[in-house]
């Protein structure tokens, strides 16, 4: 039983205005609709709660916000273009410009260039990573930190030389951000 609404937009209107309009791909995606009407915020929906508290009480730079996002967008056209040739060095740079230079919207670039860094059997630098991103840019970003411990313990994967305690250090501070409930 779900205990939210599902809607359908069989015309795809509201898909066209939204996700088309802002150019993102992927789902769930939830948008923060501002007491102006605008678009205040974009991103998972497990993320949104600690934004929606700040556009209510009106704390929330929607000035800054949208700088962050439109650097992540330009360093998001070099990650496609690394990728796209399979150069995981360039992935790896290109995420942790994102770290630095937006952390909080840098996630997605992040999980995906460490992930290939794994998938290429790169088991020693993702190892160094997950304990700089643990400490680091990730350090606040529970789904960050439990994406990094699951890519280096995934018994599919069945990787050799992964740095367990790293994986656990990730884990555990997941948790932490979770209260120890999720």
């Amino acid at each position: 039983t779900m205990s939210y609404v599902v809607a359908w937009d069989k015309e795809g209107a509201t898909d066209k205005a939204y996700m088309t309009a802002s150019g993102q791909q992927g789902i769930p995606t939830a948008f923060i609709v501002g007491k102006q009407g605008t678009v205040e915020w974009i991103g998972h929906p497990m993320e949104m709660d600690e934004v929606l508290a700040q556009v209510v009480d009106g704390k929330w730079d929607a000035k800054a916000y949208a700088e962050q996002q439109r650097i992540v967008q330009d360093l998001f056209k070099e990650f496609q273009k690394a990728a796209r040739s399979g150069d995981v060095e360039k992935l790896v740079a290109i995420a942790k410009q994102g770290a630095e230079k937006a952390p909080k919207q840098a996630g997605q670039m992040i999980m995906m260039a460490f992930d290939q860094q794994l998938a290429n059997g790169k088991v020693e630098a993702a190892n160094a990573w997950a304990k700089e991103l643990t400490t680091g840019a990730a350090k606040d970003d529970a789904m960050l930190l439990n994406g990094i411990a699951w890519g280096m313990v995934d018994p599919q994967r069945d990787l050799k030389g992964v740095d367990l305690d790293a994986a656990l250090a990730a884990a555990t501070r997941a948790n932490e951000l979770g209260g120890n409930k999720d």
